[in-house]
């Protein structure tokens, strides 16, 4: 009898412990989801590099950099993006498209270690059946960027910007075709430091 409330309370006891944990679990997931839901929107689109600081590399050390997009206000349809870094200090191995749009054209994505370029492009077209898609509105990675350090020393790595030229990082509105990007506060680059 007493192995019989034994055993009752120990499942008791488990059965608490867990029904405690899925709680706690949705009450987390739940107030996650209401601070996406509610956090106020960005005044303006930007592209942001990823992580913001680095920390100083070793030598042939190899480090990733994310382009994120966050165009929570306006639709974009096409964005281009050119990054700078000093190719006496790094250099790029490997750009990724990450997927937040349906083309990333092979001819736009291009890696230039002589002049210390990455070059990555992309538009909402669907190229199977020819038609635009739906523009992107939201947060998302746009692409990664492999570095590896060729000098261990500080440096920064940035956007390639000046209003009104086309042929550096802008971003396309759909339905105006206007390039929004402009002025240099709406793109944040990236700096390795100790």
């Amino acid at each position: 009898m007493v192995m019989t409330i034994f055993n009752f309370m120990k499942k008791l006891i488990v059965k608490l412990f867990f029904g405690v944990l899925i709680f706690f679990g949705f009450l987390t997931l739940t107030l996650l989801y209401l601070n996406k839901e509610n956090r106020a929107l960005e005044e303006s689109t930007k592209l942001i590099l990823l992580p913001n600081e680095i920390p100083i590399r070793s030598e042939d050390e190899q480090f990733y950099v994310y382009i994120l997009l966050n165009s929570q206000v306006n639709k974009i349809s096409a964005v281009d993006t050119v990054i700078r870094f000093d190719q006496n200090i790094l250099e790029v191995v490997d750009v990724v498209p990450l997927g937040i749009f349906p083309t990333y054209p092979d001819a736009s994505r291009a890696l230039d270690n002589k002049n210390g370029l990455v070059f990555l492009s992309a538009v909402a077209f669907d190229t199977t059946t020819k038609t635009f898609t739906e523009p992107f509105q939201s947060i998302g990675l746009f692409g990664r960027i492999s570095f590896e350090v060729k000098k261990s020393q500080a440096t920064t790595i940035d956007f390639v910007f000046t209003p009104g030229k086309t042929s550096e990082t802008n971003l396309i509105e759909a339905g105006t075709g206007k390039n929004i990007l402009l002025d240099k506060n709406q793109i944040l680059g990236a700096i390795v430091e100790k």
